[in-house]
């Protein structure tokens, strides 16, 4: 009875605008957000970015530059922030040191302290201490995230089945844990790990923001469980190293068919930092034009990832240097070129309208390719069938 009276008080309306009356809120919060949507970082349009090598590369150097216990980076949005990278040091029980990939994880907005950073549109230092408590305000009760749960918020709903699932004492090494808001999943134990040095009884935190076209669009962070200074101009460096990385994999916007010819085809085709499904069309194919609609429709609807490409091979083949996947003796065809630099893969099956779904499940169920927003599990689902018939 005492727990009830609690938690309806917790979720009184008084109490949650009390709650919400503490975040902060950025004077250009619009235009701020139009920003995050138009580069793909929302959260349902980011599936593409998430564990990019180059900015896992930032998160190493930031690491290794202040000796940190971890560090991470992502874009805010209304949601929330998703963790385009990130990584976290923990000594392990046999005294080892292990490394948790922290990718993917995505945390409530009102529980970040990079809400903060974004608000400000500044660099932050928070050193806590027994002596020293933070001084940056966030939802970190769990009653308070009861209250907004029980209030309606989907987020905090989700965030709660996340978090208790896990056994946070001795987390499942094999446990994993897909976020209803990203579909991304994480490891039981990288969260543990996370968990652990942003709530330590001593740590210091710094973040600095990420900007594009002027507008705070996320932060990179970095955590000791020291109380250590931590001098931010190389955070500021490698946070402007991140937007530059970020905005050459968006290049391409989404919603459109990025056409290639042979000029443009190593460029927009293999990039390593992204999956580029190509349609091989021609001028003398009876059928192509009516799959380019069909190709057309599915960049418009997936507008985060993939990338949708096509390529005329009515006077060559793309130069891929060899790579036989890309010749081909019959139009249309598709070829995937996979993010991380690896050799085509031609799709085996049939190339026609009726079949889109088909391709599609094949791109996501066999080639692991990312979907933004994500691939109804039942086109997935219905791609193995087909493959195993």
């Amino acid at each position: 009875a005492a727990a009830a009276e609690r938690v309806g008080e917790a979720t009184s309306g008084s109490a949650v605008r009390e709650i919400m009356g503490r975040m902060p809120v950025r004077g250009d919060e619009v235009g701020r957000l139009q920003t995050v949507e138009e580069y793909g970082l929302d959260t349902d349009h980011l599936a593409d970015l998430v564990d990019d090598p180059e900015l896992q590369g930032v998160i190493d150097e930031v690491v290794q530059a202040y000796g940190a216990d971890g560090a991470w980076m992502g874009p805010l949005d209304q949601k929330g922030q998703t963790f385009l990278a990130g990584k976290f040091y923990t000594e392990a029980a046999d005294g080892s040191q292990r490394e948790s990939n922290v990718s993917g994880l995505h945390i409530v907005r009102e529980t970040t302290f990079c809400q903060h950073v974004v608000a400000k549109d500044d660099v932050l230092v928070d050193k806590v201490s027994a002596d020293s408590p933070t001084t940056i305000p966030a939802l970190s009760d769990a009653s308070e995230w009861v209250a907004l749960a029980q209030a309606g918020n989907t987020g905090y709903a989700n965030f709660l089945q996340g978090m208790g699932s896990i056994d946070f004492a001795s987390p499942d090494p094999n446990g994993v844990f897909t976020s209803p808001d990203t579909g991304l999943p994480v490891k039981h134990q990288a969260i543990a790990d996370f968990s652990a040095s942003v709530t330590a009884a001593e740590r210091t935190y710094a973040a600095a923001p990420i900007r594009i076209n002027g507008q705070a669009v996320g932060t990179l962070c970095v955590l000791n469980r020291h109380n250590r200074d931590l001098e931010t101009k190389k955070l500021e460096e490698m946070a402007e190293r991140a937007s530059e990385i970020i905005q050459q994999r968006r290049r391409h916007k989404g919603g459109d068919v990025l056409e290639l010819d042979a000029a443009t085809f190593r460029a927009g085709a293999l990039d390593p930092g992204r999956d580029v499904a190509v349609l091989l069309v021609a001028t003398w194919c009876a059928h192509c034009g009516a799959m380019k609609e069909a190709w057309a429709r599915a960049a418009k609807e997936y507008t985060g990832a993939p990338t949708f490409a096509t390529f005329d091979v009515s006077e060559q083949d793309p130069p891929a240097d060899g790579d036989t996947a890309w010749v081909v003796s019959a139009v249309p065809a598709i070829v995937l070129a996979p993010r991380g630099g690896k050799v085509g893969v031609r799709y085996p099956g049939p190339v026609a309208t009726k079949h889109m779904e088909a391709v599609l499940g094949w791109l996501a169920a066999e080639q692991g390719v990312r979907f933004a927003p994500t691939l109804p599990q039942s086109v997935e689902e219905a791609a193995v069938a087909l493959a195993s018939a």
